[in-house]
């Protein structure tokens, strides 16, 4: 079954192009796929363990339910990729799946299969690498170009297939006899140990201490830095805790250096888990919940569960499976909740905020809004950062909602951040770096465009549209320049002024779905008179909180001209 959804998976990818409007929910099937062939795996890995035959009906409707869910995922707000780390995580534990505690052994099939996976990654990068190798070749001898068929077929075979495909070949079975590691470890496994005892422990042990010296300093200036604990406690706690871990078997553990961490590792982290904790608990004070932070808050329990647990609790509990066993728990939980828990608090934090502002009555309709008067800025600056994050997640309609029993209720022209802020007189509350401005982008996907009615292509031309600009923008090897006059674009031929355009009405018609412009048709014409056409294709968008400001790429199409 693992393989049958690596060849469906690796068919959507070679098909991606093909599906036009419903790309966005492929890409999201697709992760569902990988989901469910991880679910897959792990299920035979469990019942090989008890020597049980595979169950592949309950492995199809499994991987049925899993592509369904990541369908819909973003409209049920789910974090589909979570699952397949919770998929990846519980691995290892599949060995000893309803057995006693056996350490060596389920550190042993862990420790194979994921040097299976760094095999598999060099093996594509080396496929990556000849492929290239092989379609220079053929550019440079034989003028043959196979750019399009690397890019759609030999790619997605390679990395959607090939490489799992050799990734699944070399997990060793699961009775396997681990006894090896007492008198006679492999070279693999001392390799993996050496990298643990001389690399990782003396490194993070000196991190360690850095890391104590900051919180200490911390306690003693009595401020926390903005946006910094998380970065510095997060991969500490992660990499400390995987290099306990590769320091377990007998004939690691009994080195001094790995022995003094194994001492001190559960110890140390439980400081850096708290100040992590308190990070993240003023953040979420401050900003309300997102996904990004409910992970981080998740990693708090899991860090501080396994640093009480294992530095307080007897050794007789100490099974390396609880480790990897409990963070697969919690990323599943957050796949299912984070979001919208998150989505929830922010709509709350926006409602409370805009009564404090004075925008909303406490029966809870919004003001018109020339009885809108501002009373509480930081009320107002709360409001507005919650109502960015509603747009930037799907949020419009729970929007659209506040504004009922209003004098008008935004229709889709509202989507854009800027022109629901100003409605509300919000626009001149300026956000701090947590609550930045609205931000979205389009790129063009290179679809053909049919330009068989001109006779000349020009450009690209970088444009950044606003108020101000005035300046002329020259097209290489052309005789066509564009100039900005605030928000209109005025193409120019030998001197001559040919048409004005009013690229802004036009960019801020398109429609934002989270933070991506969606453009239907990036073809614009916009001169003919004769047998003289002028058309733009634009290829890229970036539009950053100001209406009257974004930068556009475009390109020129021209006929009839001399």
């Amino acid at each position: 079954m693992p393989v049958s959804l690596m060849v469906i998976f690796t068919a959507i990818l070679i098909l991606y192009r093909d599906f036009g409007g419903f790309r966005e929910h492929i890409s999201w099937l697709c992760v569902g796929l990988v989901a469910a062939a991880y679910a897959c795996v792990n299920m035979v890995l469990a019942r090989e363990t008890h020597g049980k035959a595979p169950m592949i009906v309950l492995q199809v409707l499994l991987s049925l339910v899993l592509a369904v869910i990541a369908w819909f995922s973003e409209s049920l707000r789910l974090l589909t990729p979570f699952i397949v780390g919770a998929g990846i995580l519980v691995l290892g534990n599949t060995v000893q799946w309803k057995k006693g505690r056996d350490d060596l052994h389920t550190w042993d099939f862990t420790h194979k299969i994921w040097t299976g996976a760094i095999f598999a990654t060099v093996g594509s990068i080396i496929y990556l690498l000849g492929i290239l190798a092989i379609m220079a070749a053929l550019k440079s001898l034989f003028g043959i170009d196979i750019e399009k068929l690397m890019e759609r077929i030999l790619l997605p075979i390679g990395f959607g297939l090939l490489a799992p495909l050799y990734w699944l070949s070399t997990i060793p079975p699961v009775d396997e006899d681990a006894s090896e590691l007492y008198e006679n470890p492999s070279f693999i496994s001392k390799a993996v140990a050496f990298l643990g005892t001389w690399l990782l422990s003396p490194l993070t042990l000196i991190y360690a201490l850095i890391l104590l010296a900051y919180g200490l300093k911390i306690i003693l200036t009595g401020e926390l830095p903005k946006g910094e604990i998380a970065a510095l406690t997060t991969p500490f706690l992660i990499i400390g805790t995987g290099t306990w871990l590769v320091l377990d078997p007998p004939f690691v553990r009994d080195n001094p250096l790995a022995k003094l961490f194994r001492k001190c590792w559960f110890f140390l982290s439980i400081p850096a888990a708290l100040l992590l904790a308190v990070a993240i608990g003023i953040r979420i004070g401050n900003y309300g919940l997102t996904w990004e932070r409910f992970g981080l808050v998740c990693c708090v329990v899991w860090a501080l569960g396994l640093g009480l647990s294992f530095a307080l609790g007897p050794k007789a509990k100490r099974d390396i499976r609880i480790i990897p066993g409990l963070a697969a728990a919690l990323m599943f939980v957050t796949a299912f909740i984070a979001q919208p828990l998150s989505f929830h608090n922010q709509k709350s934090r926006a409602i409370d905020g805009l009564k404090t502002a004075g925008v909303m009555t406490e029966a809870g309709l919004i003001k018109p809004k020339a009885d809108i008067n501002i009373v509480d800025e930081a009320a107002a600056r709360k409001a507005k950062g919650a109502l960015q994050y509603l747009q930037k997640n799907n949020g419009f309609p729970a929007i659209q909602k506040m504004f009922e029993g209003a004098e008008s209720i935004p229709d889709d022209d509202y989507k854009y951040s800027t022109d629901v802020v100003e409605r509300l007189k919000l626009d001149s509350i300026s956000l701090n770096s947590k609550d930045r401005d609205f931000y979205a982008s389009y790129y063009n996907d290179d679809s053909p465009i049919n330009i068989s009615e001109y006779d000349l292509l020009s450009g690209p031309y970088w444009l950044n549209v606003n108020t101000q600009n005035s300046s002329s923008i020259e097209g290489k090897g052309t005789e066509f320049s564009i100039a900005l006059g605030g928000r209109n674009v005025i193409i120019i031929h030998q001197g001559i002024e040919i048409v004005t355009y009013d690229i802004r009405t036009w960019v801020m018609a398109q429609s934002i779905e989270t933070s991506e412009i969606i453009i239907r048709d990036p073809f614009i014409p916009i001169f003919a008179e004769g047998e003289q056409r002028l058309a733009l294709v634009v290829k890229n968008i970036s539009y950053s909180g100001n209406k009257e400001e974004f930068s556009v790429q475009v390109l020129l199409l021209s006929a009839g001209f001399e």
